[in-house]
């Protein structure tokens, strides 16, 4: 079966809605959107390479269909997570000062940090517009109600992760530190699609939209997991070394060894870290050393966990078996799925 064979299924679906929430808003603001998105350059222009894969939209029809909603039911839910996770994208770029994102110009890198600000508070809001726009259907209020409750939660839930992040760089490290980060970053947006299917369903159930909103939440810290593992070994036994993060972005390879390595390793791992632009001879011997620390062996260890849990939560709800095993495949696909 094609490794991201749900992801494919679904993000087409979620693109057609992303492209109707923006359709018809000319102004600036929204070509920097569609520039976040993927769609067009800086001018404007349409790209001929096509979008990332809606990762996080996919995860909301999926949820949405293992509870038997109608196919395509949860397309504006997946289309509002999307601008959310982008809108988040382009707050962590102004606020770590990233020029580049998805290897291209960020946003930030483009217009600026305060227009770059606007397009992020505009992406936000935007999609809390798509979610209303379900109240000029047969919808139920109280669902579209469920559906606001969770974007701004994982809204608010990524922020407090964005300012305990920074407050832990500034002060101690280390790998609790690190995966409480993940948690809060990365696991509640895919906590938040997960929900936002199970809402859009209509018929989960309180217990329902709580496992499911579990398994998203150990889905997404996988992924990331999964993405700092590659940073360092690559996708697959015979990917090459992906580059080095600065320290001001930690990985979880890294966080182990400066907490369990002796004194010379993390010494040579910190100066390593520390260069702006590391060379790929440094990348090669940091990736080793890091090997030899235990680092690969403990993120590997780490993620297969949280995939565990995600597959626990499933087993805790009512689904049939076939619902149940392609949510496990999903899971796969997303822990695989680079993080964008």
């Amino acid at each position: 079966m094609n490794e991201r064979a749900l992801l494919d299924l679904h993000s087409p679906a979620v693109e057609v809605a992303l492209r109707g929430v923006l359709h018809g808003r000319e102004l600036p603001l929204y070509r920097m959107m569609a520039y976040q998105l993927g769609w067009v350059d800086a001018e404007g222009r349409p790209l001929e390479a096509g979008p990332p894969p809606r990762v996080l939209g996919s995860l909301v029809l999926e949820v949405a269909s293992a509870f038997r909603a109608p196919r395509g039911d949860g397309a504006l839910h997946g289309a509002a997570v999307e601008l959310l996770l982008n809108s988040c994208r382009i707050h962590e770029d102004v606020a770590e000062g990233n020029l580049e994102h998805r290897r291209r110009e960020s946003v930030t890198g483009v217009w600026g940090p305060s227009q770059a600000t606007n397009a992020g508070d505009g992406m936000h809001a935007v999609a809390r517009l798509a979610l209303l726009d379900l109240c000029d259907t047969d919808v139920a209020a109280r669902d579209v109600a469920a559906g606001l409750e969770a974007l701004d939660r994982a809204a608010a839930q990524f922020s407090e992760g964005a300012y305990g992040s920074g407050s832990e760089r500034r002060a101690s490290r280390g790998v609790e530190a690190y995966l409480r980060a993940v948690s809060r970053r990365d696991g509640v947006l895919t906590e938040c699609a997960a929900r936002l299917g199970a809402v859009a369903a209509g018929r989960a159930g309180a217990a329902g939209v709580a496992n499911m909103a579990e398994y998203g939440s150990y889905v997404g810290s996988a992924r990331r997991l999964r993405a700092d593992l590659a940073l360092f070994w690559g996708r697959d036994e015979g990917s090459p070394y992906e580059g080095v993060r600065s320290p001001a972005r930690p990985s979880l390879p890294v966080e182990y060894a400066l907490e369990n390595a002796g004194p010379d390793v993390r010494r040579a791992i910190g100066d390593v870290c520390a260069k702006r632009t590391p060379a790929p001879a440094d990348g090669r011997m940091l990736a080793r050393m890091l090997e030899e620390a235990g680092s690969r062996a403990f993120a590997e260890a780490a993620a297969e966990r949280l995939l565990n849990d995600a597959g626990a939560a499933l087993e805790r709800t009512e689904l049939d078996p076939a619902a149940k095993e392609r949510l496990r495949q999903l899971a796969g696909e997303i822990a695989e799925a680079p993080v964008v």
